[in-house]
């Protein structure tokens, strides 16, 4: 496990805790138990089993390193899809991402939150941010890296839970630095979200 110092991204709490670990093969599925378990016994993509296993393993690690006992807490899932930690009596936030070669994930105890990364190399077809953009947000940014706008829209996403039914054109950005954002929500006050990058990837983290 490798954690990501808090200098490379200006603006996010201190509670929340970043991580990273090149994807593994060979990972043992002993840990896993329940639900976790049934998942991963279903999957039939072996670089899938790859990243899972490396992303449970990873979680298990920043737990340690927060002093949370991985016994005492289990990974679910909401109806659509978001992960959570809960002990029975309270419930913790995760979210994970994966590139081509590497899991991330962020942990808090008390800042909901949703992660997304891509390799900055990656090329995106213009007409596809397009799509992803408002009007004014196309006005505003649509010189800005592709790579950044689209990470910070589907950190909005995960932070949300909501999955495959939000169009992201009802997340609307607003730059409020450098490397920070406000993200709407039909208008409404939504979420916090900060960019940055990492070695070779791109990130953003969504938070509330």
């Amino acid at each position: 496990m490798n954690l990501i110092p808090a200098s490379y991204i200006p603006g996010l709490p201190a509670s929340v805790l970043v991580g990273w670990q090149p994807i593994t093969p060979g990972l043992s599925p002993e840990m896993l138990s329940g639900n976790g378990l049934t998942e991963y016994q279903k999957i039939s993509s072996e670089q899938r089993k790859h990243e899972f296993l490396t992303a449970r393993t990873l979680l298990r690690n920043m737990m340690l390193e927060l002093g949370w006992d991985p016994a005492t807490w289990r990974l679910e899932k909401e109806p659509l899809g978001k992960p959570y930690l809960t002990n029975g009596k309270e419930n913790r936030y995760v979210s994970f991402s994966h590139s081509q070669h590497t899991v991330f994930a962020a942990l808090s105890e008390t800042v909901d939150l949703g992660i997304d990364s891509e390799l900055t190399r990656r090329q995106v077809n213009p007409e596809i941010v397009r799509r992803i953009l408002s009007e004014n947000e196309w006005k505003v940014m649509g010189e800005d890296d592709p790579i950044t706008l689209w990470t910070v829209k589907e950190a909005g996403v995960k932070c949300l839970g909501t999955g495959l039914r939000t169009n992201l054109k009802e997340l609307e950005m607003t730059r409020t630095g450098d490397h920070t954002f406000t993200i709407q929500i039909n208008k409404e006050p939504g979420m916090q979200a900060v960019s940055f990058h990492f070695e070779d990837h791109t990130l953003a983290i969504a938070y509330h």
